[in-house]
């Protein structure tokens, strides 16, 4: 969420809503609050020897978005396809000569949790997330050796995120495009994460190979080896292995400008008395062996 006004039809499922005039754990009242996630890169590998249906953006690609809530509700984009006649989007979006919009992931439904999901959501507490996404396209260099890839991030309705590679700007999303649907650029304390993560829905063969019922995913067991995407088992199993290699991580802030914030408690984002009254939200299920505390202590 990065929605910060009173809408009684959407308080029950933002858990800090604008609406609410009385507030606990330090926060303050009639100020909506929400999880950033930012997505910095995320890479498909393939090879395409023509662009993708309704982009200009061949395989091997990379995806830049921004996750937020609220989001369209109703005439959405349908997936594979860009936004048509009466359809709901984003408007000023901006791209990169080798990018454009991603039309294959527009968002996920919140919906009512089932009784075997770690998080747990009623149905009125349900709601549309949105994914202001782009992929552009990329080369084999990119894979081999290393590139410079950046995001500027400048919080607030009038804020913007912009996407570069090697300084070429890919992808930016202004404040005012998110008037659709009254959201803003996150302004909300946040850690960086660098990780490996691997998919079945991002990069694996879609639809499933014909005489594989992709039931399971494993290159040590031959009934699982169909489903596994051309070179990926082979690539696991050379000396040097499939590597992630990160050369420095640079942050930049204004000292002079107010947006910019350290720390996970600024004085316009309190936050610090809520993590440690909801701790064991940051503890996993398989924590156990932490004695009920995470497994690194958490930051405030």
């Amino acid at each position: 969420w990065s929605y910060d006004k009173c809408d009684r039809k959407l308080q029950n499922a933002q858990e800090i809503s604008a609406c609410d005039s009385t507030a606990h754990y330090g926060l303050k009242k009639h100020q909506g609050r929400g999880a950033t996630e930012i997505d910095i890169i995320e890479a498909m590998p393939g090879f395409d020897t023509s662009p993708l249906p309704n982009t200009n953006t061949t395989r091997p690609y990379v995806s830049t978005s921004l996750q937020i809530a609220p989001g369209v509700a109703d005439h959405r984009p349908f997936n594979g396809a860009k936004p048509f006649g009466k359809q709901k989007w984003y408007h000023g979006l901006e791209y990169g000569r080798n990018s454009s919009l991603n039309v294959y992931f527009y968002g996920t439904l919140m919906d009512e949790t089932s009784k075997y999901e770690v998080a747990s959501r009623v149905k009125s507490q349900s709601f549309q997330a949105d994914a202001i996404s782009a992929i552009s396209g990329v080369t084999e260099s990119h894979f081999d050796s290393l590139h410079k890839y950046r995001v500027e991030w400048m919080p607030g309705k009038e804020g913007y995120l912009r996407w570069y590679i090697d300084d070429e700007m890919i992808h930016s999303i202004n404040g005012t495009s998110l008037k659709l649907m009254g959201s803003k650029i996150p302004e909300e304390p946040s850690y960086l994460i660098l990780n490996t993560a691997v998919s079945t829905t991002w990069g694996f063969p879609m639809p499933c190979p014909k005489g594989c019922d992709c039931s399971c995913y494993d290159c040590k067991k031959n009934e699982c080896l169909c489903g596994m995407p051309p070179g990926m088992c082979k690539a696991f199993e050379e000396d040097d292995g499939a590597r992630f290699l990160v050369d420095y991580v640079r942050i930049y802030q204004d000292p002079d400008d107010s947006r910019h914030t350290v720390g996970c408690d600024p004085p316009d984002f309190p936050t610090r008395r809520y993590i440690q009254a909801h701790a064991l939200r940051y503890i996993g299920p398989r924590d156990t062996l932490w004695h009920g505390k995470p497994l690194k202590d958490v930051s405030t």
